[in-house]
């Protein structure tokens, strides 16, 4: 039996690929076949992983031909399971024809992103409770005047066959309670909440010596640089917190079409001295940065964050959107602090609870936590669900 794991391109090396990469290892080390199955990838979205003998890759010329060889893969290994993360429209079409049962992953609620499904003709009804539950109705109004009849057209074919997926198949796997409501709202389809995001719950970190080096309060915000993120917001909390508290550094981690005018926002307060760009964070160093400040600035427009709990392991307070669905016993014990990602203010307020509060003897208390949301429950809970064993 082999696992295929389904993302139509590995391009940029963001959360949603870290997802499947996690997934990939963590079946990988329970004893499990498993394959990623591509579209095409580069290298770069890898993480600096060499598992090339496990990448399947079609890099066809056409949408067709891979369409057709994602069949001939799938009618070759009759036993497979398919798990999809991208791209569910083709996972659709390829295992509808090669007749094989398949699973979704389906991890962007509507409501949290532009993505143009929500415009189409048939989620016209739906349309309003979308604007009612986000947080973000402007933007996504904004974008809804900009679509053209032709696009409009495209959209609703494409919402069309996306809506086919989800209803026929087998399984669909969520981040959050958030994301469940909405698919049922809207779909009318149930869904299981399978939540990953540490490889262990007790990790070793070694601090980066040049953050360790500096004194006063230390802030991370890690991301892809793009709107959605708001880290622009991050940086205007942390100027009006600098007016009180002069001893403090923030270090943004990340690359993105954003940057540049991020970088533009920090000439402008004129805070170059207090903020650092770090770049690109390779997977391996990420939690040595997090164990290195005191305060972890998160901000995402999103149901779910691995960086979150990925920081809480290694003992680093965080202040997170209110969006996010995270542990509550974390929230209650002020281990993540949840604010009003548009409110400067209430991130300013979020900084500064983090930067006083203390927690005693939290070590073990966080481990007991933590270990529910380590990769190999994360695969554990997703193969007692498809009811699938070890090859080993």
């Amino acid at each position: 039996m082999t696992i295929f794991l389904f993302y139509k391109f590995l391009i940029v090396p963001g959360g949603a690929e870290r997802l499947i990469f996690e997934e990939y290892k963590a079946f990988k080390e329970l004893g499990y076949n498993v394959k990623l199955v591509v579209f095409g990838y580069k290298e770069s979205a890898l993480f600096g992983e060499k598992i090339h003998e496990d990448i399947i890759s079609f890099n066809q010329k056409s949408w067709f031909l891979s369409i057709i060889s994602f069949i001939t893969l799938l009618k070759n290994t009759p036993h497979s399971v398919v798990i999809s993360s991208s791209g569910i429209v083709e996972t659709f079409f390829a295992c509808t024809l090669a007749k094989t049962k398949y699973s979704l992953h389906l991890h962007h609620p509507l409501t949290m992103n532009l993505d143009t499904s929500k415009y189409s003709f048939f989620l016209k009804n739906k349309y309003q409770y979308i604007l009612e539950r986000s947080c973000e109705s402007e933007k996504i109004e904004q974008r809804r005047k900009k679509i053209k009849f032709i696009e409009y057209f495209y959209i609703s074919v494409r919402q069309f066959l996306l809506s086919l997926s989800i209803k026929f198949s087998e399984n669909i796997f969520v981040l959050s309670g958030y994301a469940k409501d909405e698919l049922e709202s809207i779909y009318g389809v149930k869904s299981e909440i399978i939540q990953g995001a540490v490889l262990t719950s007790n990790p070793s970190c070694n601090p980066i010596p040049f953050i360790a080096k500096i004194e006063g309060l230390k802030i991370l915000s890690v991301s892809r640089l793009e709107p959605q993120k708001r880290v622009d917001k991050a940086i205007y909390a942390f100027y009006e917190f600098l007016s009180d508290n002069p001893n403090s550094t923030m270090f943004i981690g990340g690359t993105g079409s954003h940057e540049a005018h991020l970088k533009l926002i920090v000439k402008d307060l004129g805070i170059e001295t207090k903020v650092f760009f770090l770049g690109f964070i390779p997977d391996i160093d990420l939690l040595n940065y997090y164990s290195s400040v005191d305060v972890f600035l998160s901000l995402d427009w999103a149901d779910y964050n691995i960086t979150v709990y990925e920081a809480v392991s290694t003992d680093t307070k965080v202040v997170a959107s209110n969006e996010g669905e995270f542990n509550r016993e974390l929230i209650n014990n002020g281990i993540i602090i949840s604010v009003n990602p548009l409110d400067i203010d209430s991130i300013v307020n979020g900084i500064i609870s983090a930067s006083v509060y203390k927690m005693v003897n939290k070590k073990d208390y966080l481990s007991e936590i933590l270990e529910l949301y380590t990769w190999s429950s994360y695969c554990k809970n997703i193969a007692k669900i498809l009811k699938i064993k070890p090859n080993r």
